[in-house]
């Protein structure tokens, strides 16, 4: 990031706050002091945070910046602090930063925006703190009094869930003309094949891989006939067979 900086690049910042654990109002300042690992310089970090950020947002619109910079005629959108943002960025989150006091020995809480400007409208940052704070302890206290109760889990046997439709019918080989006959049956209707049950039998469709495996082998009735596998191998390879006259033909 840093060496995209020094070549030309502009850089600018986001928080992506409400994703990955960033909380808002923590993460854009989280965002600066990376920067600042990164390699930056103080001033480059407020810098991104500020006029780059406006530029990249106007270029688009081939217009001039509104914001982003202190200047007469452009939108006031600006924070007071009490403290020096270039000696320690963590005086810019919203409860102040804690350091330890080198004449006293003691550590104290400093910083912390006082006002916020948008649009040249003040606004007392302590104060919007003051009332978030309050909502929260007022939602504890109404949620503390309700009580909610979680209805008994009922038991649902599985044949309830399905429907007879999908459940899978047990498919087995036609004990009739073991190795002459390799149709296979449905067990709710005959052991026997279409071509050995007595009355007419309604095929079980197949998936579409096997339809088009299957395309050009012949059919009985309605069932797949499987091919017998006296002179084929795995994967359809003709196997060796004798030959009359000696040797082996494919």
């Amino acid at each position: 990031m840093n060496d995209y900086k020094k070549m030309g690049g502009r850089v600018t910042t986001g928080s992506d706050s409400g994703f990955i654990y960033q909380t808002y109002g923590f993460g854009y300042i989280n965002e600066l002091e990376m920067l600042q690992e990164a390699g930056f310089h103080p001033l480059e970090v407020i810098q991104s945070a500020t006029m780059n950020g406006a530029l990249t947002l106007a270029q688009p619109a081939g217009k001039p910046i509104e914001f982003g910079v202190v200047r007469p005629g452009l939108l006031a959108d600006m924070v007071i602090v009490d403290q020096n943002p270039l000696q320690n960025l963590k005086v810019l989150y919203g409860t102040g930063a804690v350091r330890l006091n080198d004449k006293t020995g003691k550590v104290e809480h400093v910083g912390g925006i006082k006002y916020t400007i948008k649009d040249g409208i003040v606004y007392d940052a302590k104060q919007l703190l003051a009332d978030v704070a309050a909502m929260v302890e007022k939602q504890k206290k109404d949620r503390a009094g309700r009580t909610t109760t979680q209805p008994a889990a009922v038991p649902v046997l599985r044949s309830s869930i399905l429907s007879p439709a999908r459940v899978r019918t047990r498919r087995r080989r036609c004990p009739v003309g073991v190795g002459a006959c390799r149709a296979v049956s449905t067990a709710t209707e005959s052991a026997r094949c279409a071509r050995h049950a007595p009355g007419p039998a309604v095929p079980k469709a197949q998936p579409m891989w096997y339809q088009v495996r299957n395309a050009a082998r012949p059919t009985s009735y309605g069932h797949r006939v499987r091919p017998r596998s006296a002179h084929r191998g795995d994967h359809g390879v003709p196997r060796a067979r004798p030959r009359a006259g000696g040797g082996a033909i494919r």
